[in-house]
C-alpha cells in the first residue's frame, strides 16, 4: 500500500529544493506539501543503492524524537515512510524557522551565544549517554583506505591531484596509535549549520538529516560543527546573496567557542585532527563540482598543517 495513492494533497509547495537553502550531496529529493490540516516535508531517494541508508536516517531520527528531553530542541517526527520498487520516503512535519545564515546575520552576541550554547549542550546530552570505548586503528584504516578506493573512482578529480592529497594524508594516518579511546553511543552524525533550522522568537533549534556514521560518536559531532565554523563548508554551498564578511566574523567567533570549550575533554585534543581529516576525505567521492575538489583540497591541506 503505497501513501501516494493513498492521500490527495492539496498543494504541492515547492519541489526538488532543498528547504533549508543549501544543496545537498545525496542525491535526495525534498518535496513540501499543504493540505488543509497541515504543512510537511517528504524526503525522497530513486536511488535504490542509498535506499538503505535513508531508511537508517529515517530510523536514527525517530529514535532521537523518542528520547529527545531538551526543551529548545526540535526533532521532526517521522509521520509516514513509503517505498516501492523504485524508491523510498519518509514524511516530517514543516518547520517555519531560519536557515543558519538568516539568523546570525541579523543575530545579536547573546543569541549567538545562545545557540552555541545550545548545540554545546546537545553534545554533551550525547556525551553522557556514551561510554569510552577503544577503537583500533585499523578500524579508521579500513575507512581510510575505502574512502582512497572510492575517490580514485571520481572522475572529476585529476589523479595528480587525488595522488597529492592521500599522500599528505598518509603523513597523519600513517603514525595512529594502536587503539583510541574515545565515546561511543549517540550523535547526530551530520551537525553542520545546513542542517539546523533556528526560531528566534521561541529560542528553538531544528536539527535536520540525521545520518548514520562508522563510528556513532558524540566527536564527529563537533568536527560537523567546526567543518562550518572553522572552514566555511556550508557557507560555500549556500545559493543565495548574504554578506560574507559578518558571516566570516560569526563563524570565526562560533569556531572559538566550540574549540575553547571542548578542548577540557581529552579525546578532543588527541583526535579531533584525525577525525576531521577523514570527515573531510570521506567527502571527496561525491564531489561533484572543480570548485568542491578544490575546496575540500584547501581544507585538507590545512588540517595536516595544522599542529
Amino acid at each position: 500500500m503505497h501513501a501516494g495513492r493513498e492521500r490527495r494533497y492539496i498543494e504541492k509547495l515547492n519541489m526538488n529544493t532543498e528547504i533549508s537553502g543549501f544543496p545537498g550531496l545525496s542525491g535526495c529529493i525534498i518535496e513540501v506539501f499543504r493540505n488543509t490540516e497541515t504543512t510537511y516535508v517528504r524526503k525522497i531517494t530513486r536511488d535504490m543503492i542509498y535506499a538503505p541508508r535513508l531508511k537508517k536516517q529515517a530510523q536514527k531520527q525517530r529514535e532521537f524524537f523518542l528520547k529527545n528531553s531538551l526543551p529548545y530542541l526540535l526533532i521532526p517526527e517521522i509521520i509516514r515512510e513509503d517505498e516501492g520498487y523504485d524508491y523510498y520516503s519518509f514524511e516530517m512535519p514543516y518547520y517555519r524557522s531560519k536557515n543558519y545564515i538568516e539568523f546570525f546575520q541579523n543575530a545579536t552576541r547573546s543569541d549567538i551565544d545562545s545557540i552555541v550554547n545550545k548545540l554545546i549542550e546537545f553534545v554533551e546530552y550525547n556525551l553522557a549517554e556514551s561510554s569510552p570505548t577503544e577503537i583500533t586503528k585499523e578500524k579508521l584504516l579500513d575507512k581510510y583506505y575505502d574512502v582512497q578506493k572510492k575517490t580514485s573512482e571520481n572522475s572529476i578529480i585529476d589523479i595528480e591531484v587525488k595522488e597529492d592529497i592521500f599522500r599528505q594524508s598518509d603523513s597523519i594516518f600513517s603514525v595512529l596509535e594502536d587503539s583510541m579511546s574515545i565515546p561511543v553511543g549517540y550523535c547526530h552524525g551530520d551537525l553542520t549549520f545546513s542542517n539546523i533550522l533556528f526560531n528566534k522568537d521561541k529560542k528553538e533549534i531544528v536539527l535536520l538529516d540525521w545520518l548514520d556514521t562508522f563510528i556513532e560518536t558524540p566527536l564527529q559531532d563537533i568536527v560537523k560543527l567546526r567543518q562550518d565554523s572553522k572552514y566555511y563548508w556550508s557557507l560555500n554551498l549556500y545559493q543565495s546573496s548574504f554578506d560574507r564578511t559578518k558571516m566570516l566574523l560569526v563563524m570565526e567567533y562560533v569556531d572559538k567557542k566550540i574549540d575553547t570549550y571542548f578542548a577540557k575533554h581529552s579525546f578532543y585534543n588527541d583526535y579531533y585532527r584525525v577525525f576531521q581529516l577523514l570527515n573531510f576525505l570521506r567527502i571527496l567521492p561525491y564531489a561533484k563540482k572543480e570548485s568542491t575538489v578544490s575546496f575540500l583540497k584547501k581544507s585538507i591541506e590545512a588540517i595536516i598543517s595544522d599542529q
